[in-house]
């Protein structure tokens, strides 16, 4: 819909004017001036009077049925534009304008035999027009009656007078369209003969050579192909497309043939990585090795981060892939020991960033894998050599995502992104990685209001393509313009939509089988607009209540559980009296399952299906809780849903069976947030310098009480607490050793739980939930991550043996300085 070229001012003076019409008393029904009136009122936003006074003008004249659908197209309703259109054509058969417009809403809603017919109408009515004569052209084309559309442009284009010197942009392109609907319809030879005769006057010579190429081979030219394929190799020897098309004129009887051609463009584009990477698709063994070699040197030593991405489509062979890691942990070592990729080679030495993008390839190697831990290794020796490489960050956080951790893979994205914040790439992948950390703490509305605005901007693509019906016949760019139609047909197959719609159908069956409750919805509103702060606050003021509600809450679900059981009892009684839909549910459930398994019995979803059928039973515990690695695609998704099937009783109430599950499973997944064990996430914020309002409130009640107080006062002792902080300032001066024996504390704290004065300061290093063991050696002790020292003297740390430089070494180290 047209907007006034100059906004409201415009719009004023047409309503003065339908004003002083509809005053008179002769013209207060006047069906026009009503109609305009009212498609005037909806330009100025006011849509509700818009409608009333287009259908009072239509009662009064149907000759307004054309105003009528432009009010409904403006509101995108172009099915019913379409009609008031029709509708309209029935009072005046030839309207130009009418008739443009309808053709424009068949285009858009893809009713091609309409849009034949009203083009037809139009090529009648306007012959002269170049537009009428375009309009039917493409009328066929996507009909796919190509022959006739091939006809059509050719006497189009024989009452164009253009000169063969002259570049004429617009003329070109009807010559390449033309060119398009022949070779679509099947006329090879006609379409060289057409690129032949108006190669000059074509003004795309890339497009004319790539043509070119494609019908030497459709018309089994394969000589005149391959010199074709040879100059645009030239031309850009990094085009996969041209090798391909060279393969298939050369037809290559063997492997080693096929890698002649590879071999021959290595020597003659020593620095191209296309010829070096396509063999690896095809070659096998030795082969496959030396070539894999040669190729990921050069990268390597180039310091190219997708290196990875580019190999990547060959872990579909578990061949290739040992082959790869054993080349590349091997470059790993040597680079380690003598700066080369092979002890024997007698080059120069490498960079020190050769070896740290073979820690980079290593971990990205190791995550698709499905070995999450060698991956982090990998990344955190990367990170240690170079904290600066926003690469790296980037892929810690992709490897917490795959092991289903995207609370921690949300932390380390962030942590890129603060490294550049003006990558936009970077920024984009941030804000996706939050998103889904919000949806895995159950924030529903965030992330539903975020699938809805993707949905919205897929349609945004699809009604913006109304410009374009227009726009692409004035200025004659018909190839770019059949292939956007083409593109909209499958626009909805894009993976970004996919993955919004089915994001956004998990949480709707999510919330159906589970509907959040006023509490829950309250907690939700309650948190949304507050700081971080605040937020932290008030979740420690929620646990603390939940705490002391817990038990009445037990004693109320115990009664509660016991009168489910009997109403469940007493139900399946019932339906087993009844029948009927219930048995018709189950026949329709069993037909899909063995539909399935007739296409792939080995698939995780069927899995899933499978215990979802067999719900109650015996065999869907069973099936749950087996874990076959004949599973294929066995993925942590899967598991989470059915370890959340247990928790909830879909599989039946059994606490102890959902447990070992997820015990199982942790082992499978080690950093899966949704298989951790519970209690995690308090040690690991506490590990993390992350001491909460609770825990400081904790310690203030500990340390207000008076003998607490004075017995520490009476050995001399002033207590801080610490968290993320370096050791070594923490340690007493002159190093460790120098206090006497008696002044240990009495007063030991792990975590939120105080702890008896009879333990030894070796019960409260704590790794994990664990105590650690006094008979530990202190490299044993050093080596251990997440150890938390808490309360305990620094002559208690020399007892166990540890050094200023031991004590450092350990990774989330939180002490309370002893001063």
């Amino acid at each position: 819909m047209a907007k006034f070229p100059s906004g409201e001012l415009l719009g004023r003076n047409g309503l003065k004017f339908c004003k002083q019409i509809l005053s008179n008393p002769k013209f207060t029904e006047h069906g026009e001036t009503l109609a305009m009136k009212g498609l005037t009122l909806n330009c100025l936003g006011k849509k509700e009077e818009a409608y009333d006074l287009v259908r009072r003008g239509l009662r009064n004249d149907l000759k307004s049925w054309h105003v009528y659908g432009l009010l409904q197209r403006s509101d995108k309703k172009y099915d019913e534009a379409i009609k008031c259109y029709r509708n309209a054509l029935k009072w005046d058969k030839e309207n130009l304008q009418i008739l443009r417009d309808l053709s424009l809403l068949q285009i858009q809603m893809r009713d091609l035999e309409g849009y034949r017919e009203t083009r037809y109408q139009l090529l009648q009515l306007r012959p002269a027009q170049r537009a009428s004569w375009i309009g039917y052209a493409i009328a066929y084309h996507l009909l796919e009656d190509y022959e006739m559309a091939a006809k059509i442009v050719e006497e189009f284009r024989k009452t164009q007078q253009t000169s063969p010197d002259k570049v004429d942009y617009e003329y070109s392109e009807l010559l390449l369209y033309q060119n398009q609907v022949l070779r679509e319809a099947g006329f090879y030879r006609e379409a060289l003969d057409h690129l032949t005769t108006y190669e000059k006057q074509i003004c795309d010579k890339l497009a004319v050579e790539e043509t070119r190429g494609e019908l030497f081979l459709k018309l089994d030219r394969l000589d005149d192909a391959t010199e074709v394929y040879r100059r645009l190799q030239e031309r850009n020897p990094e085009n996969w497309s041209y090798y391909h098309g060279l393969e298939k004129a050369l037809k290559p009887g063997s492997v080693e043939d096929r890698q002649k051609i590879y071999e021959d463009a290595w020597v003659k584009y020593p620095k191209g990585l296309v010829p070096r990477r396509l063999p690896l698709t095809f070659l096998s063994g030795e082969k496959f090795r030396e070539c894999l070699d040669r190729y990921l040197r050069m990268n390597f030593s180039k310091g190219c981060p997708p290196t990875f991405t580019t190999v990547k489509s060959l872990y579909h062979d578990k061949v290739k892939v040992s082959i790869i890691e054993e080349l590349v942990v091997g470059y790993e070592t040597s680079l380690n020991s003598c700066r080369m990729f092979n002890q024997n080679d007698d080059g120069k030495e490498e960079p020190p960033t050769t070896l740290l993008w073979v820690q980079y390839f290593l971990a990205q190697h190791y995550n698709m894998i499905g070995q999450q831990t060698l991956a982090l290794e990998y990344i955190n020796t990367a990170i240690e050599s170079t904290p600066t490489l926003i690469e790296l960050f980037l892929i810690k956080a992709k490897i917490y995502k795959h092991a289903g951790n995207i609370k921690e893979a949300a932390q380390w994205m962030d942590e890129a992104q603060a490294l550049d914040t003006a990558d936009r790439f970077i920024n984009s992948k941030c804000a996706k990685y939050m998103l889904k950390a919000g949806l895995s703490m159950n924030k529903y509305g965030d992330a539903l209001k975020k699938c809805h605005e993707i949905e919205r901007h897929f349609v945004e693509i699809t009604d913006d393509q109304f410009d374009f019906h227009t726009y692409c016949m004035r200025k004659m760019t018909l190839c770019s313009y059949v292939d956007l139609l083409k593109l909209e047909d499958v626009l909805r197959m894009h993976p970004f939509y996919s993955k919004a719609a089915h994001t956004a159908i998990t949480i709707y069956l999510s919330l159906h089988d589970n509907p959040l409750t006023d509490h829950s919805q309250g907690l939700q509103a309650e948190s949304a607009n507050l700081s971080d702060k605040d937020l932290k606050k008030l979740k420690n003021k929620q646990r603390r209540a939940q705490k002391k509600a817990q038990l009445e809450e037990e004693k109320k679900n115990a009664e509660k559980e016991k009168q489910l059981k009997n109403q469940k009892k007493k139900k399946e009684e019932d339906d087993e009296e009844i029948g009927g839909p219930k048995e018709e549910l189950y026949l329709l459930m069993l037909q899909s399952v063995k539909r399935a398994l007739s296409i792939d019995p080995h698939h995780p979803w069927l899995h899933q299906c499978l215990v979802r059928f067999f719900k109650g039973e015996t065999k869907a515990v069973e099936l749950a809780t087996s874990l076959d690695e004949s599973l294929s695609n066995r993925s942590i998704t899967i598991c989470t849903e059915v370890l959340e099937a247990l928790r909830n009783g879909g599989l039946g109430e059994s606490k102890e069976r959902a447990e070992s599950y997820r015990a199982e499973c942790h082992r499978l997944f080690p950093y899966t947030l949704a298989f951790m064990p519970a209690g995690y996430e308090e040690n690991t914020k506490i590990a993390n310098g992350d001491v909460s309002t609770e825990t400081e409130e904790l310690a203030n009640d500990i340390f207000s009480s008076g003998a607490q107080r004075d017995h520490l006062h009476g050995i001399g002792i002033n207590i801080k607490i610490h968290a993320a902080h370096p050791v070594h300032s923490l340690l007493p001066p002159g190093g460790l050793g120098r206090h006497s024996t008696n002044s240990r504390l009495e007063v030991l704290m792990v975590t939120s739980e105080v702890v008896s004065p009879s333990w030894s300061p070796a019960e409260v290093l704590m790794v994990g939930s664990e105590v650690v063991s006094p008979s530990w050696s202190p490299a044993e002790v050093s080596e251990t991550r997440l150890v938390r020292l808490l309360l305990v003297s620094w002559v208690e740390v020399a007892k166990l043996g540890l050094t200023e430089a031991g004590v450092d070494g350990i990774s989330g180290f939180h002490a309370l300085t002893l001063m």
